[in-house]
């Protein structure tokens, strides 16, 4: 088994006459950091310097906090309290039920029976489709570690 040598990606763009492009300008590892930082919210937390020194930095809780296990609020017939941008039916009178058709878990998609019926890809059942390269294929059989 050979080797395989990480790719510099630095290198490999000057040696495209790219590194301008790529860097933004030239920029190292360490101005790629602090540039991230600057446009983050914890410069009003936390110094450039201590950040820095300490390297992480631990985001408090906001007070008071309520923990809010997922899906409980569905257990318990509650509204969604959740953090759920994708349920159509936040702020609604079905506010109770998940965002699918049904309102509960389904087995089989409604939204893809509806939507894209003869789809092979993405049938309404899920179901193992195997891989091009898993474990079943002939290559696997050549390649056996993966």
């Amino acid at each position: 088994m050979s080797l395989v040598r990480l790719l510099d990606f630095s290198q490999l763009a000057k040696g495209l006459g790219v590194w301008e492009d790529f860097s933004d300008g030239g920029k190292s590892e360490e101005d790629w950091i602090k540039a991230y930082f600057e446009i983050s919210d914890l410069p009003k937390y936390i110094s450039w310097e201590e950040f820095e020194k300490k390297g992480y930095y631990v985001v408090p809780l906001p007070e008071p906090y309520e923990f809010k296990p997922a899906f409980r609020w569905y257990y318990e017939g509650r509204t969604c309290d959740t953090f759920d941008t994708l349920n159509p039916k936040l702020g609604t009178d079905k506010a109770h039920e998940l965002g699918t058709y049904s309102g509960k878990i389904e087995f089989a998609s409604e939204d893809l029976k509806q939507h894209t019926p003869d789809d092979k890809e993405r049938p309404p059942v899920p179901h193992y489709i195997p891989s091009w390269e898993g474990h079943s294929s002939e290559l696997a059989k050549k390649y056996p570690l993966q």
